[in-house]
């Protein structure tokens, strides 16, 4: 064999190599991408559902403590205004404090707040309400200025306005309803959230609670 013939075939083999060589590399490297792609839309998806299934604790936990700490005869069920969802909106007068706390810092207020009620603080009876505003859960209390005569329901009226606290950014649906008893004993809150995971992929959580009404006509701490 001539030493061309041999020098041909060498050349051959090493084309066909380097080929081949590519290939598994490129076959190597999709797979690679691959698992990165796949770990990164796990991470995505389960740090938003995590966010999300924290701020349906948080509000299930305050419509809880919510309705529990309410005088029972006040609560109302309605919705914010007429661009609302039908039963996205609860409110009554506190018995009881009630300490609000929220993972987001979005609107008015700070990140958590404890609303004191009673009625040395609240002698004009105003309703603390929680209700959703678009994609916002929302919640606004009455504040009474430190040093007011509440002797006076002028000076009361007067120096009485609404504090807001945002508790979550990423409401999607709020529904809360009186169960089948008559006596408005139970009331059933369901809460829907949305949140955006990897590349734009909706997670959502929803969680559903029943609520006993605990003082359903007297403040007191040991009624019913």
């Amino acid at each position: 064999m001539s030493k061309t013939k041999i020098l041909k075939n060498k050349i051959g083999w090493t084309l066909l190599e380097l080929l081949m060589t590519s290939l598994l590399l490129g076959a190597l490297g999709y797979g690679t991408l691959k698992i990165f792609t796949d770990g990164l839309k796990i991470w995505h998806n389960s740090s938003a559902r995590l966010a999300l299934y924290s701020e349906a604790r948080l509000t299930m936990l305050l419509l809880t403590k919510f309705v529990q700490n309410c005088q029972g005869s006040t609560i109302r069920i309605s919705r914010f205004n007429n661009n609302q969802p039908a039963q996205s909106f609860i409110s009554g007068i506190l018995v009881e404090p009630l300490y609000v706390k929220t993972t987001t810092g979005y609107c008015c207020g700070s990140g958590s707040d404890t609303i004191t009620v009673g009625s040395a603080n609240n002698p004009n009876k105003n309703h603390t309400r929680i209700y959703q505003q678009d994609n916002k859960l929302i919640v606004a209390y009455p504040y009474l200025v430190p040093g007011t005569d509440i002797r006076d329901k002028n000076a009361v009226e007067a120096n009485t306005y609404y504090k807001y606290i945002t508790l979550s950014t990423n409401l999607e649906s709020l529904i809360i309803t009186y169960d089948d008893s008559k006596r408005d004993k139970i009331i059933l809150v369901s809460a829907r959230f949305v949140k955006t995971g990897f590349q734009n992929q909706l997670q959502r959580v929803n969680l559903k609670q029943a609520i006993a009404v605990k003082r359903m006509h007297s403040s007191g701490y040991y009624a019913n």
